[in-house]
Order: structure tokens, then C-alpha cells, then sequence
């Protein structure tokens, strides 16, 4: 009776595993990692800026945060800022971390990054600065808690 009891108990928690294995790996999209990224400059150490993820990028932010479940992330780390034109031809420029894409700039600091940009004559180049991811974990309710990305650039 005990080896039955058993071998449903592990029967569904495979169950389970999987489909939450699967419900995860649809609502995260996890983009293929960009490697050897070259900075063309790296921003000196000024104003704190965060990124915006609305959700996508949630399973490549876990990665590059590198804590186990329940811990809080402390990690410093560089970031890669990749300036593209989104399909209706206004500005976006992408965050990287470890080759993955953890997020974007907002609105508002992506047209004063992008005037800075021309200004440098760095238009459509990429370039790199400090960046920390904290918070996460876990909260009181057993739910976990967001990451928060970062930047620390001077482009002013």
C-alpha cells in the first residue's frame, strides 16, 4: 500500500514539474544570447536608471541574476546598450546582460540617450556601462518578488 501511495505521489509530482516547466517557458521568452558584444564606450558612473521589462524578459533576468531561489540578487555587472529602430521607426535601445536581453530604456531616457548618441557621433553603436541587479526573492506570501536592474551612466 505504501510503495502505491508512493508511486502516485511521485507520478504527480512529475506531472506538476512539468507543467509548470512549461507554463513558465511560454510566458518567459528566452532570446538567444549575443556573444562577444564590443563597446565602442563605456559611460562613466553618474545617474541610476531603470530598465522596464514588461514581463518578457522575466527567465533571462533569472539567469543573469544568478541567485537560487528565496535569495536576494546583489550582483554588479556591465551592461550593453544596443540602440534599433522598432518597426514604427521610433528608437529603442535594448539592454544586455551576459548576451541576454534583460529589458529597455524608458521612453523618456531613450531620446535624450539617442540625442547623446548623435552627438558622439555613436549613433547605432554599441556601448556598455555599470549595471546592478537587486531585490527578488521571495516575499512574506510565498510569492516571488521582482528583480530590479540598475544603470549607472553619465551621459549628460
Amino acid at each position: 500500500m505504501r510503495i502505491l501511495l508512493s508511486l502516485y505521489g511521485g507520478i504527480a509530482y512529475a506531472t506538476y514539474r512539468l507543467l509548470k516547466r512549461r507554463t513558465s517557458l511560454t510566458k518567459n521568452t528566452v532570446v538567444k544570447p549575443l556573444l562577444n558584444l564590443q563597446s565602442k564606450k563605456h559611460w562613466p558612473t553618474g545617474e541610476k536608471i531603470k530598465i522596464t521589462d514588461d514581463g518578457t524578459y522575466t527567465a533571462n533576468i533569472t539567469k543573469v541574476a544568478g541567485n537560487t531561489f528565496g535569495d536576494y540578487a546583489n550582483r554588479n555587472c556591465a551592461a550593453f546598450l544596443i540602440p534599433e529602430l522598432k518597426d514604427d521607426k521610433r528608437p529603442n535601445i535594448s539592454v544586455y546582460i551576459d548576451g541576454l536581453l534583460v529589458g529597455h530604456l524608458t521612453n523618456r531616457h531613450t531620446l535624450s540617450f539617442y540625442s547623446i548618441l548623435q552627438h558622439a557621433k555613436l549613433l547605432f553603436s554599441t556601448t556598455s556601462c555599470n549595471a546592478h541587479i537587486g531585490e527578488g526573492g521571495t516575499g512574506l506570501d510565498g510569492k516571488k518578488l521582482p528583480y530590479l536592474i540598475t544603470l549607472d551612466i553619465n551621459w549628460f
